[in-house]
């Protein structure tokens, strides 16, 4: 049991976005007003990503399918939440056409490199630095709705994260892939 905690914690995340999803779209179109429930759910999801890492990393609780349900799990979470901001208008669809594309291409990418390898590629610090900044960003999209200047520097930095983090893991594969 100690051993899959991490994956479970990872599931809970995944059957988690179904009602923070739900509960955005029924109380969200005023993003400024957010319900406790979807906010408490939303913490909580947020708070079993660090922890099923931790609990992998530090406890040696690492396993094949947790190195993939984690990221399934983060990109799930996180085109919920920013597909229903679109949804109302809070962000531009270039931030959840970039954040689509590079999803897509990081799973293509990883399942090229497992097929090839055997290895399920490693998350990437500038992956973990971004999926940082589009949390910040949507929680500045959430909470701090009349803050003009402060939106637009969120996601003109989340944009260049966006793409930083796409040529890092262009350039991870590309050196993976060249060795075999």
């Amino acid at each position: 049991m100690k051993q899959s905690l991490p994956n479970l914690l990872s599931i809970l995340r995944m059957i988690a976005v179904v009602p923070i999803a739900w509960g955005l779209w029924e109380h969200g179109s005023s993003l400024e007003r957010p319900h406790n429930w979807v906010t408490v759910l939303i913490v909580v999801a947020l708070a079993t990503d660090a922890l099923d890492g931790w609990m992998a990393r530090s406890k040696g609780l690492s396993t094949e399918m947790g190195k993939v349900l984690d990221p399934v799990a983060d990109k799930l979470l996180l085109l919920s939440l920013f597909g229903m901001a679109l949804i109302w208008g809070k962000i531009p669809w270039i931030l959840m056409g970039l954040m689509l594309l590079r999803d897509v291409l990081i799973v293509l990418i990883g399942l090229r490199i497992k097929v090839k390898t055997g290895v399920t590629p490693p998350a990437r610090f500038l992956g973990k630095v971004t999926a940082i900044m589009l949390i910040l960003t949507w929680i500045v999209v959430y909470y701090a709705p009349t803050q003009a200047l402060l939106h637009e520097s969120a996601m003109i930095a989340t944009v260049l994260f966006l793409v930083l983090s796409s040529i890092d893991y262009g350039r991870y594969a590309y050196r993976t892939l060249s060795k075999t």
